[in-house]
């Protein structure tokens, strides 16, 4: 999907934050100082690279929407480019850092070419996949399953099935493919936090996952808001996972020729 236009706008507005317990929870697993340079893969507007900037000299915030980058505060300790999982060579070549995070995008990624690249860029430094809740539309709520029954009316029976990277399954899946690219000692954390959540939170957080052309027609939204406002006051339970494991070095990366026959590099 794309991230332009209108969708940046509303990713910027709605989407979740990280509060602190979340930061001091991934510089603790990410094993980084105050001294630390960390690269954050498919940044978006910038949710965790600029938090992440409090906390060590520099987070430089990569993204290949330059409408999502627009919306990136330019605060001290940060960095933005223009950049996706397919630069990471490149990236190799112009700075070293201590760490790399990849916070709700792996899923629209390609994993194999992400693990390869960061092992090159990191020289055994610490990688981080955080997955910052599950969909608004897949909760065990009475207003995320009102969102969900208006999506699927939409964009048929199916719609909103994806986890978008934050199942179980997902990260089950990512542990796997991290030993299978050779990085070592996996661990695993989560940090879970209720927090009251508006009509206007939920529209617009949908909005930024889905462009407001494909579902707001035939009196989406109006339907949509009147049976949400009819709930009263809602909440959201989020929990943060993450996966984090340190980047395997030289002759350590064996994933290449156990996988295509080819040698390692």
């Amino acid at each position: 999907m794309s991230f332009a236009g209108t969708t940046a706008d509303h990713y910027a507005r709605y989407r979740r934050g990280y509060p602190p317990p979340v930061l001091d929870r991934l510089v603790d697993d990410l094993r980084i100082g105050p001294d630390a340079t960390v690269l954050d893969l498919g940044c978006g507007t910038g949710l965790l690279t600029v938090p992440l900037g409090d906390r060590v000299r520099l987070a430089v915030g990569a993204d290949p929407e330059p409408d999502m980058l627009r919306h990136a505060p330019r605060t001290p300790n940060t960095a933005w480019l223009v950049a996706d999982d397919q630069d990471l060579p490149k990236l190799a070549k112009l700075f070293r850092p201590d760490a790399v995070t990849i916070a709700q995008a792996l899923h629209l990624m390609d994993v194999d070419a992400v693990l390869t690249g960061a092992a090159e860029l990191l020289q055994r430094g610490r990688l981080a996949i955080i997955a910052n809740g599950i969909p608004l539309w897949q909760q065990d709520t009475e207003w995320s399953r009102v969102l969900l029954r208006h999506v699927r009316a939409q964009l048929g029976p199916t719609a909103g099935g994806g986890g978008c990277g934050t199942s179980e399954a997902d990260r089950a899946a990512y542990q796997r493919k991290l030993a299978e690219h050779g990085y070592t000692d996996i661990t695993t954390s989560a940090v879970s936090r209720e927090h009251p959540i508006t009509t206007d939170e939920i529209v617009g957080g949908l909005y930024s996952a889905l462009d407001p052309e494909l579902v707001n027609h035939n009196g989406f939204e109006q339907a949509l808001r009147s049976e949400l406002d009819a709930l009263g006051p809602k909440t959201e339970q989020v929990t943060v996972h993450i996966l984090a494991a340190t980047a395997p070095q030289g002759a350590e990366r064996a994933y290449s020729s156990s996988s295509t026959g080819r040698p390692s590099p």
